[in-house]
């Protein structure tokens, strides 16, 4: 009982949900640069972006303009780290845009997530009870 009051309260109590997360794209006639945003289009302006080498070494470090643009160096290097120094960062590689999961399918396997957690709970308080009963 107390598991599925938690579970409805936090389903039902927030209005909306601000989650989001960075996404990092290449900019078409512009080379080496890149923008960095959030997945609603705002500009990631407090982002920054290192540079890792083959060796795994950062070779370079740079931040993001107010509208989220970056320009890089033009000399090689094996994947990028863009971190917004608020928890968001990802890792792209040269000339990719950072890969993205359907917002739908997100949400799907987030309910489908809570609801495996809640099933899991009901089969091991049932348990629970039948090794209770004499």
């Amino acid at each position: 009982m107390f598991f599925t009051a938690i579970l409805l309260g936090t389903l039902l109590l927030p209005a909306r949900a601000f989650a989001h997360r960075l996404i990092v794209q290449h900019l078409e006639g512009q080379e080496n640069m890149v923008q960095v945003l959030y997945d609603d289009g705002t500009a990631a302006s407090r982002a920054s972006i290192s540079l890792v080498g083959e060796n795994g070494d950062v070779i370079w470090t740079g931040s993001a303009d107010s509208n989220g643009n970056v320009k890089l160096p033009g000399y090689p290097y094996a994947k990028g780290v863009a971190d917004d120094g608020l928890g968001h960062r990802i890792m792209f590689t040269p000339g990719e845009d950072s890969q993205e999961i359907p917002r739908w399918l997100a949400m799907i396997g987030g309910v489908a997530f809570l609801l495996f957690v809640a099933a899991l709970a009901k089969f091991f308080s049932k348990r629970k009870l039948a090794a209770d009963k004499p």
